[in-house]
């Protein structure tokens, strides 16, 4: 379970969110540098990394797992929880492939690429990895994506077929559910949908994809479901108004995540949103809030951080919390 909305504000900037809907929280603020080596949990693989991160996730040694963030040329990556693309990965190796664990998909981007066409020009001599034959069990991992970068593009990135099949998303909305497509069309039960979205010609940037247009339509369904989720992610996005700003543009995000995001629920289910975070891809930022802090950081990828030597958590300081006192 996890909601992504990806949004660009009337300055041209844009931001991508999301909730991470998990058991418990693994996934702190973390930065790796450029020539950070990391090691294939499938094959042992050594990569070195072209270009330095931020993003939530960890790193020990030479063995890391990011689930989203971005890199220094703006290029962001989020895997979310899947349910249809287990069965299709890959199990036998191959000289001539690129051959990873489906967990190492967002960390394999981000470090190797500068953005969402030439990410995907690479997709060809990729293979997702189940663990047959992995050098260190990982299990399913049932994951797909979802990237974007500073010109707009904003893509699914699904394991049903290898090479993995690309889905252009020009409506910015993407949670864990199986079919995108069939999600999609529900959005016309909400609002009143432009002629050019339902085409498939909509361009990146258009802030909308209905006419404004929501008499006579249904309201929003409520619950928890990747469904109701998407919905409720969409319908809220379309009726806001675009932000100004970065700033604002993390105001309005931190709103429509509001509507999807998960409580401890035990009764219900394991999962919960056990962290919210957003990038900034034209500023390199992240900011990110647990579960247990409501408290947003912010970390800025700029010169100094990208300059530094070894790989750095910030776990401690989301871990360290208190409530702080305005008397």
């Amino acid at each position: 379970m996890c909601t992504s909305i990806f949004q660009m504000a009337k300055n041209g900037q844009h931001l991508f969110s999301r909730t991470m809907d998990w058991e418990g929280l693994y996934a702190f603020p973390t930065f790796l540098l450029r020539g950070y080596q990391w090691r294939s949990a499938f094959d042992g693989k050594i990569y070195n990394s072209r270009y330095a991160l931020i993003g939530s996730g960890h790193a020990v040694a030479d063995r890391a797992d990011i689930s989203d963030g971005v890199n220094e040329h703006g290029l962001s990556v989020q895997k979310l929880t899947f349910s249809a693309g287990k069965d299709h990965f890959a199990q036998s190796r191959k000289a001539d492939r690129t051959q990873i664990a489906p967990f190492e998909f967002p960390l394999w981007a981000m470090t190797q690429f500068d953005s969402v066409a030439s990410l995907l020009a690479a997709l060809p001599t990729l293979e997702i990895m189940n663990d047959q034959e992995a050098v260190r069990e990982y299990g399913e991992a049932d994951l797909h994506f979802a990237a974007a970068d500073p010109t707009g593009r904003f893509v699914i990135i699904e394991p049903l077929s290898m090479p993995m099949r690309v889905i252009e998303n020009p409506l910015g909305v993407v949670t864990n559910a199986g079919d995108f497509q069939k999600e999609a069309a529900k959005l016309a039960d909400y609002m009143t949908l432009l002629p050019e979205y339902a085409a498939g010609r909509l361009p990146y940037n258009s802030q909308h994809v209905s006419t404004g247009d929501f008499s006579g339509k249904k309201q929003f369904p409520g619950g928890y479901t990747p469904s109701a989720r998407f919905i409720r992610a969409a319908y809220l996005k379309e009726r806001m108004t675009a932000a100004e700003d970065e700033q604002h543009q993390l105001v309005a995000a931190w709103h429509i995540l509001n509507a999807v995001t998960v409580p401890k629920m035990p009764a219900r289910s394991q999962t919960y949103t056990v962290y919210r975070s957003a990038v900034a891809l034209e500023s390199k930022t992240l900011y990110y809030e647990s579960y247990d802090s409501q408290q947003i950081y912010k970390i800025v990828l700029d010169n100094h951080l990208a300059a530094q030597t070894k790989a750095i958590s910030f776990e401690k300081q989301i871990r360290d919390f208190h409530v702080q006192s305005l008397d």
